[in-house]
């Protein structure tokens, strides 16, 4: 039940930052990054329609890992989303 909870308080929170930063920051891109490869397409969408509006693609970001180039392409026409 305890990890349940924490599970919803990190998914909420990460809603409402990305909800907190377009309403400060209206013409900015908001990009998912690192840890991408550990959050479930729904958590991903959840951003996306909260505000977000881009991601990193590629192999590996600076430091750690990233998603694969095809499961991002997947997720985005899933989506209904098109790459520019």
């Amino acid at each position: 039940m305890e990890q349940t909870l924490y599970g919803i308080f990190l998914i909420n929170s990460l809603k409402n930052l990305a909800v907190l930063a377009r309403i400060m920051f209206p013409q900015s891109y908001l990009k998912l990054s690192a840890g991408r490869e550990t959050m479930s397409d729904e958590l991903q969408a959840l951003c996306f329609f909260a505000g977000v509006n881009s991601i990193f693609v590629g192999k590996k970001l600076l430091t750690v890992n990233n998603s694969r180039y095809t499961d991002d392409l997947a997720l985005l026409k899933k989506l209904g989303f098109s790459m520019d």
